[in-house]
């Protein structure tokens, strides 16, 4: 369990002075708190304006509580908003948080199975684990309980970091000579309310700030809380703390200072940039940082943090030792006011996509006036971020042969082209270029459509590292007395005979059994082919690629084979009247959309008198296509 209790505010309340005419102002400082835990309204550690902590009236049995949790769970979390107001005359605040204990109570035998966990020391008040895993953050509030954008946190740390400073004293300047946390500047002002709020998780907590006016402490606090790494280690362990307020008069008092003599302010400020920014994978570029201090006073002890992202290996840096590739620090030392230093870090990109280094001041002595080092808030001017745009890169190679390497009139010559990739990445996208030399007529290819003799252009397609693609063509020498295919009927290469040639007239279906199918579903398409003569059709070839999002799954034919790789339906024959039927099954597994399957005669071995094969018309009877729209589960 947990119990954090709060000591009385110390309260430096100068009464009114008695009399008939005069009476002083006062200052009485008045503390309220609005407690919520795991989202619900918290009655026991909750009140309305109280000026004395220690009056016996508090709602947890005459006391007053800011924590009093005794059986938490891991995930739980809280949330309280503190109310401050000083009554007429204006005054300096301070605050402090102690931790006073940190104890194991007991060993239970699931937490003695925990890495690290020993018995219980009685005696020993500091023995415990729940303060490393309570994570807690303070910040200034506008009353609603809620961590919304521009309410940046002063304090996002566990608790157990107070145990490493003076007294385990977290001190909190709320208005002081040094400055004030809710005006630009002086004490804070008599009869006006000031917030300040904290949020405890026991777990992880992940900040998410929402839009002003737009959360709500129970459903959407600007924070979440995560208890499924914490384990047993930190069962029946207590951890205790004193809350302490104090409010002085500002008049006559400017040099009013919370915690002894003003700390000297040093405005750090940090900018990163990358160079070049869009890189090929394999290729380095360079990332500056600087570190700038606007004073007034010298910076030392200062460090930043910049460990570099998955996706790039560190390869130099400049900073003559002064950074840590493995820790990610650079250790800067001290910095004088007005002075700016220059870190450039040189890195090899291995591995594709946008790749975000971030960069932040992660100690200095001094105190940063408008930015916390290390506490890991974006928008702070201590913190930048620069970003690498890289793509993958593949060695291309082609090589050509001819056989044989000359050719008679009216021979063949067989070309043997091929494209290699020696990587390191897949290459897509792959076409090659080749048109045929004056000299050698085009007659025929293996690339089932992939070459086109009219550009030359062999779509390839996407080459994985390390492989290759060929295609194999023939050619013809022309002959040298005549020109195909001119139509010059004085030419010898032309004659003439009547023929009355066979006709197939190829009429094509296609339908899906459904409209509309889930997502993961099967769904069944049908070609129908029929021959309407007058002549048996012969040597028929029918494409039928699915697209993307509808992955074959099987098949049946009543005529013929079908090729799911190539999508190609071999028909060797079809009788006039006839009927070839192709169904296929395939998975919905496409992301939800309409998903469109169209289906053409390809090739056929007899003229068609109403249609062309594979010349991908929507308006012949030769090509259909069927839908089917894929709805979420």
């Amino acid at each position: 369990g947990l119990s954090i209790t709060a000591t009385r505010a110390l309260l430096s309340d100068t009464e009114s002075s008695t009399g008939n005419t005069l009476a002083a102002g006062a200052i009485d400082l008045k503390i309220d708190n609005d407690s919520y835990y795991n989202g619900a309204f918290n009655q026991g550690t909750s009140w309305l304006k109280k000026s004395d902590l220690d009056d016996g009236q508090g709602p947890a049995s005459g006391s007053y509580y800011f924590f009093d949790f005794h059986d938490l769970k891991p995930g739980d979390y809280g949330e309280d908003t503190i109310s401050i107001e000083v009554d007429d005359n204006d005054a300096w605040g301070c605050m402090d948080l102690t931790l006073t204990q940190n104890d194991d109570v007991s060993s239970t035998e699931p937490e003695l199975k925990e890495t690290g966990e020993i018995l219980d020391v009685p005696t020993d008040s500091w023995d415990g684990e729940l303060a490393q895993n309570m994570k807690l953050i303070i910040w200034v509030d506008d009353g609603d309980n809620v961590l919304e954008e521009g309410e940046r946190p002063f304090f996002n740390d566990s608790l157990s970091a107070l145990i490493a400073l003076p007294d385990k004293k977290l001190p909190i300047v709320l208005a002081d000579s040094t400055g004030n946390k809710f005006e630009t500047t002086g004490p804070l002002l008599g009869k006006k309310v000031y917030y300040i709020a904290k949020a405890w998780c026991f777990g992880n907590m992940t900040l998410a700030p929402v839009a002003s006016n737009t959360g709500d402490p129970a459903t959407n606090p600007g924070y979440t809380c995560d208890g499924s790494t914490s384990g047993n280690i930190t069962q029946t362990d207590k951890v205790m703390g004193d809350f302490s307020f104090n409010a002085v008069q500002a008049r006559n008092n400017q040099g009013f200072t919370c915690y002894g003599p003003p700390t000297p302010k040093a405005d750090l400020s940090l900018t990163k940039t990358a160079d070049p920014v869009n890189v090929i994978v394999g290729q380095n570029t360079t990332y500056t940082i600087q570190v700038n201090n606007s004073g007034p006073a010298n910076a030392t002890g200062v460090t930043v943090s910049d460990l570099l992202p998955a996706g790039v290996t560190w390869i130099s840096d400049d900073g003559g030792g002064t950074y840590n590739s493995g820790t990610g620090i650079w250790n800067i030392g001290a910095l004088a006011s007005g002075s700016t230093v220059t870190l450039h870090i040189t890195v090899q990109v291995t591995q594709g996509g946008t790749i975000i280094n971030t960069a932040e001041v992660a100690t200095s002595d001094q105190i940063d006036p408008d930015s916390t080092p290390g506490n890991h808030i974006v928008g702070e001017d201590d913190q930048a971020s620069a970003s690498v745009g890289a793509t993958l890169s593949a060695d291309l190679s082609l090589d050509k042969t001819l056989n044989p390497a000359s050719v008679g009139i009216g021979a063949i010559a067989t070309v043997t082209l091929t494209v290699s990739n020696a990587g390191p990445n897949p290459a897509t996208g792959v076409t090659v270029k080749d048109i045929l030399p004056v000299g050698l007529t085009y007659v025929s290819d293996d690339s089932g459509g992939a070459y086109v003799p009219g550009t030359g252009i062999w779509t390839v397609g996407t080459l994985s590292n390390g492989n290759s693609a060929t295609i194999v063509w023939t050619a013809i020498e022309p002959d040298p007395d005549s020109t195909p295919g001119d139509g010059n009927i004085n030419h010898d290469d032309w004659d003439s005979a009547t023929v009355h040639g066979l006709l197939s007239d190829l009429e094509l279906d296609k339908t899906v059994n459904v409209d509309t199918a889930p997502k993961g579903s099967l769904v069944f398409f049908t070609v129908t082919i029929t021959n309407k003569g007058p002549d048996t059709a012969v040597n028929t070839q029918v494409d039928d690629t699915f697209p993307a999002g509808l992955p074959y799954l099987s098949h049946s034919a009543t005529h013929g084979t079908f090729n799911s790789g190539t999508g190609i339906w071999s028909i060797p024959s079809i009788p006039a009247n006839g009927i070839a039927r192709l169904d296929v099954t395939v998975n919905t597994s496409g992301d939800p959309g309409i998903f469109t399957n169209i289906a053409e005669v390809l090739a056929a071995g007899q003229p068609d008198p109403d249609s062309t094969p594979g010349n991908a018309s929507t308006t012949e009877d030769d090509d259909d296509s069927a839908s089917v729209t894929i709805t979420p589960l």
